[in-house]
């Protein structure tokens, strides 16, 4: 014999409703590994500008830098010596789900902004990017 019990639905409190979007934004971020290559001929001074974006390729959505690693934010530089290969890392928040590739554009008043066009978009949006 099957015995039913009624049940109410639950109620989440407004604070851990909170925690949970937040997550749910969180997981969604996205991970940009980046490889500069430095020329052989001369050290270069590189950073990055809190107005760099993954714009979407068919919307007009941007996602915000939120953190970066083992670069220099604007105003100041980060070395690279001549030659070297130099790796960096960027996280952004989430795209549109239904986003297939998007740019990432570094929106800068000066020549000389990073620039990666049509990046293909995949299931762990995690991404691996050469910046020469």
């Amino acid at each position: 014999m099957t015995t039913l019990i009624e049940t109410q639905p639950t109620k989440i409190d407004a604070a851990t409703l909170l925690q949970l979007q937040l997550r749910q934004l969180e997981e969604r971020q996205v991970i940009v590994h980046c490889l500069f290559k430095c020329p052989p001929s001369r050290e270069l001074l590189i950073r990055i500008w809190k107005t760099t974006f993954l714009i979407d390729n068919h919307s007009s959505h941007k996602s915000k830098l939120l953190f970066f690693d083992n670069i220099s934010l604007y105003p100041e530089w980060t070395l690279v010596k001549a030659g070297s290969r130099f790796k960096f890392t960027l996280l952004f928040s989430g795209l549109p789900e239904d986003c297939v590739s998007f740019d990432l554009f570094e929106d800068i008043p000066a020549a000389g902004g990073f620039y990666i066009p049509a990046i293909v978009r995949n299931k762990t949006d995690v991404y691996s990017v050469e910046i020469v």
